[in-house]
Parts: structure tokens; sequence; C-alpha cells
């Protein structure tokens, strides 16, 4: 019996050590992010792929088709995603099923019909939204050398391989794509982008947007999430936290 005992023991130790080694592992084994991505006039290419280890978790190429092409199909896949074309074994399309639902609920709520179940949702979803409100002014001061710690932090544990992007960009205000272009430099900055591999021509005639981006990105979980963790030590981030929470 006592054998029996210290073998089950044995055997649970095991498994808890196997879940958390596996665990760390993937905190520690850096994922690979590789990007190939092209637009001129109405012609839009590229790649994707995500690795981890000697694993490939998603790849995907998408041949030079025009834009209209390329969202009908990504429409398509979305559709796909949310069952849109399955059917009940009567044959009724889910989505059909879907819009009578919604018919219905809408006639019960025109004429009064609403039962105690939609009202009690109601209320209950709007003292959620009463709970979680966004943070004050003050609170945003106060945290915001936190916060730019923990950008700098984010920012420092992705391992940028390669980039390369050439971007010709315009919106309809000169001003804000001039305001835009600030901002892509500054991020930029802060990834440790090389200016020489990052080329940005405004476009102030109207709306623009061509270009061609090579990137090749490495990171770890674990640096994200240590970043997170000991930014939650900081006062003021523990203070904005529970602000937007509605604790305070």
């Amino acid at each position: 019996m006592l054998f029996s005992y210290h073998a089950i023991s044995q055997f649970f130790f095991l498994i808890i050590s196997i879940f958390f080694a596996i665990i760390l592992l993937i905190l520690i084994a850096p994922f690979g992010l590789s990007l190939s991505l092209g637009k001129k006039e109405n012609l839009a290419w590229g790649s994707i792929k995500l690795t981890w280890l000697f694993l490939t978790i998603v790849k995907r190429e998408i041949s030079p088709q025009s834009i209209e092409e390329l969202l009908a199909s990504i429409g398509r896949e979305k559709d796909g995603m949310d069952g849109i074309g399955e059917k009940e074994p009567n044959g009724k399309h889910l989505a059909e099923r879907d819009a009578e639902t919604r018919s219905t609920a809408g006639e019960n709520i025109i004429d009064g019909r609403t039962d105690g179940s939609i009202a009690e949702k109601t209320e209950t979803s709007g003292r959620a939204r009463k709970a979680r409100r966004s943070p004050g002014i003050r609170s945003l001061i106060d945290a915001a050398p936190a916060l730019a710690e923990l950008l700098g932090d984010l920012c420092r544990s992705i391992s940028i391989k390669k980039f390369s992007c050439r971007l010709c960009f315009g919106l309809n205000d000169p001003a804000q794509t001039a305001i835009i272009s600030g901002y892509i430099w500054f991020f930029a900055s802060l990834f440790g982008v090389s200016l020489a591999d990052l080329v940005i021509e405004p476009w102030f005639d109207g709306l623009r947007l061509e270009g061609k981006l090579d990137a090749e990105i490495r990171a770890r979980l674990i640096s994200p999430i240590w970043a997170a963790v000991k930014s939650l030590r900081r006062k003021e981030i523990q203070l904005l936290v529970r602000e937007m929470l509605g604790w305070s």
C-alpha cells in the first residue's frame, strides 16, 4: 500500500513537472514572425509566416490581386468562421435562424412584450459599463512615466532581425499626413529601426497608400509578461488599473 502511494505521488509529480516544463518552454522559446507585404495602385500581395522553435504555426501567401478581390476573400473567410452556410438538422441555415430570432426580439420590444430576463440583462450590462470607466486625466499624468517605461520594455523585448520598408501615403488633410509621418518615425525609433531601412514619402495631394514591407521579428512571451508584472508593482499603475476597473 505504501509502495502504491509512493508510486502515485511520483507519477503526479512527473506530470506536474512536465506541465511546468512545457509552460516554461513556451515562455522562453522565441516566436518568429516573417512579413512581406506590398501594394501598388490597385494590386496587393504578400506573405506571412509565424514559427515557434522548428514548427510553423501559420503560413499564408497572397498572390497579386486587386483590393476588391482581397477584401472579398477576407469577407468570405470571416463568414465561414461565423458559421454562415451551416445548416441545422432540418436544413435551415443558421444565419436565417439568427435573423428570425433578432426579428422576433425586435417585435417583442416594439410591442412592449419584453420579458424580465431581457430587462435584467440590460440592467446588468448597464452596471458593468458604469463599473468600467475611463481613467481621469490626473491618473494618466501620474502614470505617464511608468507607462513610458512599460512601452520601452515592450519595444526592447522585440528583436528585429530584418526590416525594410518603403511607404508612400497621404490623407485628405496635408497636416494630418505630416502628423502621421512623425508618429511613424517616432515608433520606428522606439523599436530601433535604422533610418536607412525606413523610407517615408508623404503624399499631400489626396488619399494614397503604396509601398512594400519586408520584416523578420523575434520575440519571447516571457519578456512582455515580465514587463507587465514589473509595471504592476508601481503604485501609479495600480491606481490607474483600479480606476479603470471601477474599484476605486
